[in-house]
């Protein structure tokens, strides 16, 4: 059936249009079409004439699938969709019902659009996007995204798994909506740091983990800006250091407790015989007020080490001292203690209640001091167990690390060596005075004997 187009339709109007358009009768045979329509298939618009459209522009024997024009041939209304042609183009095509002034359908006008660079262009984009989601969702880096300094956009599944919450019940959500109210507020000042500024900021913060363990997690907070240097948004990424900040705390809690110990040492060879009791409380409270214990003390042992005296103690501000009560204590009263001592073993107690059943004795001992935690460590000179030093713990129980333990074995050493030296000096000093005193009385002897015989000759 033969369609009479109008002069307005068979203009050069449509010639200038970059979309393809063809007009169709109702068995898909083309009946006008544009340059663009030609252009499209390298030949003259007229050389198109009576040709079936599946056959020019998609190489077909018959009518292409789910196309538009079959539809609206079918409703006789306006449909579109998108076809892809043999050379791999994809065309969104528009299809339009033409009627007689009756209302009967006639034929179709055929729109089509190339969208194949828009549509390569998506897939790129959405490829780059599934990348960039699945990097983000490898990474055990947290990333998340900030709308505003309260709301939270887009999160990964490592800051999720973080705080324990699916996606869905962070994203898009304030951040008091899942976060405590201090750790919002924290949150909250380093969102509005980086909101206001326009720089990228970071920040440490102390947050609940999914077990309820508080970690410290280091966050760098990256604004995106536009045009006019207004931030969009924020790009958040946290990493866990908690570790590494408690690896820095030891080793910085390490080199001070070792200066200390170096002055200590200093001390004791310079100090003089008459300082030296006030000496050994000096680094009792020097090393007791580092490890934060209430009661720092020495015990010596004596009479064949049948029996042991607190010799030296330091006490805390608050804290009742216990020398007094602890003189001349029979070693074999409390022999679970001496027998490990008498081992060369420290003793650690993290609370009076790992004390085995064997030293309910040492028990009786230790409770009238209101010790929560205790730490003994054996001084020996020369394989020798002269002693030990100790600490107490008195207002809560306090487990002293490993590390800690090391350095404290070291001042026991330093300890009972100056003990050593000083128990040498005075006995040196004894033995002095006893020759001197011997030598006095020989030249007395002497003198007087002269004397005697001067006396004698004179009479």
């Amino acid at each position: 059936m033969d369609i009479n187009l109008s002069p307005y339709h068979q203009s050069d109007l449509f010639d200038t249009v970059t979309d393809l358009m063809a007009v169709l009768d109702l068995e898909f045979r083309i009946q006008w079409a544009n340059r663009a329509a030609g252009e499209s298939v390298g030949e003259d618009p007229e050389n198109l004439l009576g040709r079936y459209c599946y056959q020019v522009w998609h190489g077909r024997d018959t009518p292409c699938e789910q196309c538009p024009v079959q539809s609206t041939i079918r409703t006789g209304m306006h449909h579109k969709g998108e076809v892809e042609s043999p050379d791999g183009k994809v065309f969104l095509i528009k299809s339009y019902p033409l009627r007689t002034p009756e209302g009967e359908l006639k034929g179709v006008t055929e729109v089509a659009l190339d969208i194949t660079e828009y549509r390569r262009a998506e897939k790129t984009l959405r490829r780059r996007s599934e990348e960039q989601a699945l990097l983000l969702e490898s990474v055990p880096t947290q990333i998340w995204y900030l709308t505003d300094v309260e709301t939270y956009g887009v999160v990964n599944q490592a800051h999720a798994d973080f705080c324990g919450l699916s996606l869905e019940e962070m994203e898009y959500r304030k951040l008091g909506d899942f976060l405590p109210e201090e750790e919002a507020r924290v949150c909250r000042e380093g969102n509005v740091k980086v909101f206001c500024e326009g720089r990228p900021i970071r920040t440490e913060e102390w947050l609940h983990d999914a077990n309820g363990e508080k970690r410290l997690i280091e966050i760098v907070k990256t604004p995106k800006l536009d045009g006019n240097g207004n931030v969009e948004y924020a790009v958040c990424a946290g990493s866990d250091i908690t570790e590494r900040k408690r690896a820095d705390e030891a080793l910085q809690h390490r080199l001070e407790f070792e200066e200390r110990i170096s002055t200590i040492s200093h001390r004791f060879i310079n100090l003089h015989p008459g300082e030296f009791n006030s000496g050994i409380r000096d680094a009792l409270a020097l090393i007791g007020q580092f490890v934060e214990a209430g009661r720092a003390y020495v015990f010596q042992f004596h009479d064949e080490q049948q029996f042991m005296s607190n010799t030296h103690e330091w006490c805390a501000q608050g804290v009742s001292p216990a020398r007094e009560n602890l003189q001349n204590v029979p070693a074999e009263s409390i022999p679970w203690w001496t027998k490990k001592l008498k081992n060369f073993e420290t003793i650690h107690l993290r609370h009076l209640d790992d004390l085995p059943p064997e030293a309910e004795n040492t028990r009786k001992v230790l409770e009238p001091q209101n010790i929560q935690s205790l730490i003994a460590l054996p001084m020996r000179v020369e394989n020798s167990l002269v002693g030990f030093i100790g600490f107490d713990a008195v207002y809560e129980p306090t487990e002293w690390s490993t590390d800690t333990v090391s350095l404290l074995q070291t001042t026991g050493e330093i300890i009972a060596s100056a003990l050593q030296r000083h128990r040498f000096g005075q006995e040196l000093e004894k033995t002095r005075r006893r020759y001197q005193g011997l030598l006095v009385s020989q030249t007395e002897l002497v003198v007087s004997g002269r004397r005697s015989a001067q006396v004698y000759l004179c009479e």
